[in-house]
Order: C-alpha cells, then sequence, then structure tokens
C-alpha cells in the first residue's frame, strides 16, 4: 500500500529528526556520519 509506506517513511524522518534535536546535531549528520 503506497500510502502506508509514505506514512511509515514519514514517520521515520520524524524519528530522525527528534533524535538529531535529542542529541543537538543536525540531519545531516544524523544521514551523513
Amino acid at each position: 500500500n503506497l500510502v502506508k509506506a509514505t506514512v511509515a517513511a514519514l514517520a521515520e524522518l520524524r524519528d530522525a529528526h527528534m533524535v538529531a534535536q535529542n542529541r543537538g546535531v543536525s540531519l545531516d549528520v544524523v544521514f551523513n556520519g
């Protein structure tokens, strides 16, 4: 289901953003190491 996959992807992005905020680093650092 495309909608379900899209929602899951958005949820993962949101989680990654929250992790970045919690660590005090940018999303670039999270995704690029």
